[in-house]
């Protein structure tokens, strides 16, 4: 479904107009509306518009970035994105993504490492430790991008036994219409997250 370009120009001049604080806008399809690049270049003349989370593609957000990056932040909500973006675009934050409770833990910080590395001038540690996520990155995509990607299925079920596997934000069961995750989609997962070692064996639930 098309929507006229200026009702959503007016939508957000409108919040814009009755607040002092700072706007992130979240672009995603999930709202039913894909905010292109030039859409987003003229928001950001709005005083307080201040960064932007984009879901669609690279080629997407890289023109975003073209048009934007001057006046407001540019985040991608793909991790894996994350340190190109940063070291080769100049972006400065990522946000709005579970990854980086999932794939850290408690003495075992990549994301946080890895930017730390950038941000000190040490590229090549820092694209090593980077590229060192990858079997990481392909268990999520497994469980959190994949179902609904193929399936159109929201992984909340999957994230939150995820959590609780390593001991982290543990939640109740999904609600309908959402669906459980199955005994054996959970021991899949366990054993997914032991092999990219983020549960240790005697950890294991």
């Amino acid at each position: 479904m098309a929507y006229d370009s200026e009702q959503i120009y007016s939508y957000f001049r409108f919040i814009s107009d009755r607040t002092e604080l700072g706007i992130l806008i979240t672009n995603t399809g999930y709202t039913g509306v894909t905010l292109r690049p030039g859409m987003v270049n003229r928001l950001a003349d709005l005083e307080n518009i201040i960064a932007v989370k984009n879901s669609p593609p690279m080629p997407h957000t890289l023109e975003t970035l073209s048009l934007v990056g001057d006046r407001i932040l540019v985040s991608h909500l793909d991790e894996r994105n994350f340190f190109p973006l940063m070291a080769e675009h100049g972006c400065q934050f990522y946000m709005s993504s579970a990854s980086p409770y999932l794939l850290q833990k408690p003495g075992f910080t990549p994301i946080k490492d890895y930017t730390a590395l950038f941000l000190a001038h040490r590229i090549e540690e820092a694209t090593a430790l980077a590229r060192s996520l990858d079997p990481a990155r392909q268990v999520f995509d497994k469980w959190l991008r994949d179902p609904w990607s193929t399936r159109r299925v929201m992984p909340i079920a999957y994230l939150k036994a995820w959590c609780d596997l390593m001991g982290g934000m543990v939640g109740d069961p999904v609600r309908p219409p959402l669906l459980q995750i199955t005994g054996a989609e959970r021991a899949e997962l366990q054993e997914g997250l032991a092999k990219i070692g983020l549960l240790e064996s005697a950890a294991l639930k």
